[in-house]
């Protein structure tokens, strides 16, 4: 994960992280999870270019997240910052 993070967002992870959750969602990819880790300590030194695999990559404020944040994006962010239930469905 913490080489992923790295290689994808240029994220250097420094504090242990922490799982979330284990999503899935059959209807749109059968055999498809998502596992969903916080990483409250992290820092970020450079912004890695697009590639095949990213294309874009940004961080948003809570209050600034883009038109195309995916439903399942939003629940995740609702289950963590507003403590709504947690759901086992991306």
């Amino acid at each position: 994960m913490a080489r992923e993070l790295l290689e994808e967002t240029g994220v250097i992870v420094s504090g242990a992280p922490r799982l979330f959750g284990i999503y899935s969602n059959f209807e749109a990819y059968p055999g498809d999870h998502i596992v969903l880790f916080v990483i409250d300590h992290w820092r970020r030194e450079r912004i890695p270019k697009p590639n095949a695999e990213i294309i874009e990559q940004s961080f948003f404020a809570r209050d600034e997240l883009p038109h195309s944040l995916t439903p399942g994006a939003g629940r995740r962010l609702n289950e963590l910052f507003d403590k709504v239930d947690q759901s086992t469905t991306w």
